[in-house]
């Protein structure tokens, strides 16, 4: 069950520093591609769900709290007009109002994997067309007395990418102006070592999570010569290879996001800026180390960075390629699953409470088979697996993930 704040009007402060919004941001292609694709049935809504220990807050404490960090992100009072034109454009919403985009789910008392059911509380809750395209869900549990409680942050894929939509969430959720900062690490505030939130089994539906230490794979892909994204794409690989719904495809092609932002400028934060790389998995090779290296030379990460300028070019240059290329990328007959690495960069807070855990919520174009979603927060790396329907063997994902890091240890030992 779903609840929404009753409309208030809190004050929205002056932008202070990051970047400039212009008045009115013309949506580019892939923005309208980005919506025809959620007409279509593709939920293309991506974010982060934020988990924390202790006793929920009350609805009006998280409007008032949003309402005092809104200034940090000016691009989040712009909404869509126009989208059935010729020229549809993001200008800033006249009628904004913080509560308006705060919603309180309670989410059924049930033994399972809190982080699972929590993702799950708040897949396909609309996101109405009439005001921004994003929204912040408090998620508590049914079950009297229960401690914990998710906040979710959720945006229109066409509004913000992965990259601004984390920026976002470090506005709302990052430390308070003035406050000292909190180490990026396991340790809390006070130097205690961070409790780790119960993870029994898994619970029914599209999505399962599942979280390791990185420290070890840190350790792990030094090992190997390799970055932690490229250890992340082999485990990927493994998983996908030993998954029933998707063993004995091969070739295996994966979409991994790649900006297309210029080097060094800022995050642009309105519109889709994320280019698709198509990248075969080595799903053939049965030695991990071996898939490991052959993973290392096919996505170097000059490669990534190169191949996001000449996506930029291209667009630039010739729009009608660039979509071309755009549409063949997101067909799930050219691509069976897709990854991203999404980046957190700050110890994440609550009214003084920290952030425990962070996983992201990744899209899923419509027929495409499973998303596959990283993030690293506080020595951990939290991972989202996302399917397009309930798939038999889903709740199997996060032990072939583990899995397949114990055998790519046990290679480098061997």
């Amino acid at each position: 069950m779903t609840a929404r704040i009753s409309a208030t009007r809190p004050h929205v402060p002056a932008p202070r520093g990051g970047v400039a919004v212009p008045p009115r941001v013309a949506l580019t292609d892939r923005d309208r591609i980005t919506l025809e694709l959620a007409r279509h049935g593709g939920d293309m809504v991506l974010g982060a769900v934020l988990r924390l220990a202790g006793p929920p807050p009350g609805p009006r404490e998280l409007v008032d709290h949003l309402a005092a960090r809104i200034g940090r992100v000016p691009e989040l009072t712009y909404r869509p007009y126009g989208l059935t034109g010729r020229r549809p454009y993001w200008a800033r919403d006249p009628d904004f109002d913080v509560a308006r985009h705060v919603y309180e789910e309670v989410r059924p008392a049930r033994p399972g994997r809190a982080a699972d059911a929590d993702l799950a509380a708040v897949l396909g809750r609309p996101l109405p067309e009439d005001r921004p395209l994003w929204g912040v869900w408090l998620v508590r549990s049914r079950e009297p007395g229960a401690e914990g409680y998710a906040l979710c942050y959720r945006v229109h894929h066409a509004f913000q990418d992965g990259l601004a939509a984390m920026a976002a969430v470090e506005a709302l959720f990052g430390p308070a102006p003035g406050a000292a900062p909190v180490p990026f690490g396991d340790a809390d505030p006070g130097g205690a070592a961070a409790p780790p939130l119960a993870e029994p089994e898994p619970v029914p539906g599209c999505l399962v999570t599942v979280r390791v230490d990185t420290a070890e794979l840190f350790r792990t892909a030094r090992a190997a010569g390799a970055s932690l994204h490229q250890l992340c794409l082999a485990l990927a690989t493994a998983t996908a290879r030993q998954w029933a719904p998707l063993a004995g495809t091969a070739p295996l092609r994966a979409n991994l996001g790649i900006s297309l932002r210029r080097p060094a400028t800022p995050v642009r934060p309105i519109g889709n800026q994320v280019g698709v790389l198509s990248v075969e998995l080595p799903v053939d090779e049965r030695d991990p180390l071996l898939r490991l290296r052959r993973l290392v030379r096919g996505v170097p990460g000059d490669r990534l960075v190169g191949r996001g300028r000449r996506a930029h070019r291209l667009r630039a240059r010739w729009p009608v390629l660039d979509r071309l290329a755009l549409r063949r990328a997101i067909d799930p007959r050219t691509a069976a699953l897709s990854v991203a690495d999404v980046r957190l960069r700050r110890v994440l807070e609550f009214a003084g409470t920290p952030v425990r855990q962070a996983y992201p919520i990744p899209v899923l174009v419509p027929g495409q088979r499973l998303f596959i979603a990283w993030t690293s927060y506080r020595g951990q790396l939290h991972v989202t697996f996302r399917t397009d329907r309930p798939t038999p063997g889903l709740d199997q994902l996060p032990r072939l993930w583990r899995s397949a890091l114990d055998d790519l240890c046990r290679a480098l030992d061997d």
